[in-house]
């Protein structure tokens, strides 16, 4: 998996309401087109934790919807490899995280996507930075892997070699609800091996 699709892939796992409130009409689909029905429990955010959960489920589901309605429309998301530092940083933003999601879903090769976040959400750290808005609240996983599985087996990754994966979450007002959206994420990759199966 070349550096590109590793950072893409990590920083955006980095959860869902293109509709369901944020920029524009409701992206609720059938049986329940309206939103009458509660969101199924991987797809609730009303705490930084719960956005983190929601964009992985996101990912691992391959639902560009539901990704797009989790991260910020200014959000950013970095790479950095400690591995290759004269290889710089590199940035993504709302739309390329949305278009590697969709990329995958469109992919008749893949078969399935999961994304595991070893420690249990009460274990991860959560943390502020004085250099962030103050209502700003951070999400740090600790290596963190991806699972990428094919058709053809043979051909199945495992995205390894991330240190922490950190996410930067924020609130927004949805309606009369407080939800949080994803507007910041920071991959730091230290191991020039991952990537491989």
């Amino acid at each position: 998996m070349t550096r590109d699709v590793l950072g893409v892939a990590l920083i955006c796992i980095a959860a869902g309401l293109i509709g369901c409130g944020l920029t524009g009409p409701d992206p609720c689909r059938p049986p329940d087109p309206d939103c009458t029905q509660p969101p199924p429990p991987e797809y609730i955010r009303f705490t930084p934790r719960q956005a983190v959960e929601y964009l992985r489920h996101s990912w691992a589901d391959r639902d560009s919807t539901r990704a797009d309605s989790i991260y910020a429309v200014d959000y950013e998301g970095n790479s950095v490899d400690l591995a290759d530092p004269a290889s710089g940083t590199f940035t993504f933003f709302k739309s390329d995280e949305v278009r590697a999601i969709n990329g995958l879903k469109n992919d008749a090769n893949v078969v399935r996507l999961d994304m595991d976040f070893p420690a249990d959400t009460l274990g991860w750290e959560m943390f502020s930075d004085a250099a962030d808005p103050p209502e700003w609240v951070g999400v740090q996983v600790r290596g963190p892997l991806i699972y990428v599985y094919y058709v053809d087996s043979r051909n199945d990754l495992i995205v390894s070699g991330s240190k922490t994966l950190e996410f930067k979450t924020r609130p927004v007002q949805v309606g009369s609800q407080t939800l949080w959206e994803v507007v910041r994420s920071t991959e730091v990759h230290d191991d020039p091996e991952g990537g491989t199966p």
